[in-house]
């Protein structure tokens, strides 16, 4: 084992070992509130280093272009119990009006070519808030008292596909998954995920889930792990492009709020969906 990966490895895991049990706690002590408030933090700060990687990039999108992807958050994760009285639907509308209002004027002003750069910010916005969203929305859907359950398994899903994909890839991999995108990733690391995400899957279903169909579970969360590396792939394709290696630098060894989100980003809308036509 080199010294560079030892050292990787050993900051992601006293990461992972410190935040784990503050985000798996929060999620047990608040099933509805926990899993809103940590996404809304995802939420806010990814859309922050989403704003900051652009600016590197001499796309300098104007804030506004990130209005509508907060407003899809706010449609797919509802609101805390004290703002339920405001209304929700609708709001990725509006705030799409004026995002679209904004970059109008500013190509007016300043020429058609801040056009990409207000492309690119609603594009990671609407993505961060999809993600954002549909994991606190997870906990909203009915029967409520799954939340938990459907929170624990995208968690446990992503985590172990994250983790098998990683130690299959250091040592078995030797084929690249996409090169021109994230050279360090390999086709056995992504099988060697979507096995752990088959096991962990297994473990959910006969713990919570013993009124489903034991495959059915399994299955999803095999797709839910696919899912999570194709939204892998997709913060890396956003981070080659602007020139970055991490999106930030929040936890040590794992980057930035990007960083740890990116799988969730598809993942999660794709366990939503499947929960949402199942209730």
């Amino acid at each position: 084992m080199s010294g560079l990966f030892a050292s990787n490895l050993f900051r992601r895991v006293l990461t992972a070992v410190v935040v784990l049990p503050v985000v798996i706690g929060a999620i047990a002590l608040f099933p509805q509130r926990g899993p809103w408030i940590l996404a809304a933090i995802l939420c806010v700060l990814g859309i922050g280093e989403a704003h900051t990687l652009l600016g590197r990039a001499a796309l300098h999108a104007s804030p506004i272009s990130f209005l509508p992807g907060i407003a899809l958050f706010f449609e797919l994760a509802g609101a805390p119990d004290a703002a339920r009285m405001v209304p929700l639907s609708g709001l990725p509308i509006i705030a799409g009006v004026a995002a679209a209002m904004v970059a109008v004027s500013r190509a007016d002003r300043f020429g058609v070519r801040v056009l990409a750069a207000e492309a690119a910010g609603l594009l990671c916005g609407l993505l961060i808030g999809l993600g954002a969203g549909s994991f606190a929305g997870l906990a909203r859907l009915a029967p409520i008292e799954d939340a938990t359950s459907r929170i624990v398994l995208l968690m446990a899903v992503v985590i172990s596909s994250d983790v098998f994909a990683y130690f299959v890839g250091h040592a078995f991999g030797r084929h690249k998954l996409a090169p021109q995108v994230s050279p360090g990733k390999t086709i056995e690391g992504a099988l060697g995920g979507l096995v752990g995400a088959a096991l962990a899957s297994a473990v959910v279903a006969t713990q919570l889930f013993a009124t489903q169909p034991f495959g059915l579970i399994v299955m999803i969360g095999v797709l839910v792990a696919a899912a999570g590396i194709v939204g892998d792939l997709l913060e890396s394709l956003f981070k080659r492009y602007v020139g970055a290696k991490d999106s930030g630098t929040l936890f040590p060894g794992h980057g930035g709020a990007l960083d740890r989100m990116d799988a969730f980003i598809l993942a999660a809308p794709l366990l939503y969906v499947f929960f949402n036509n199942l209730s």
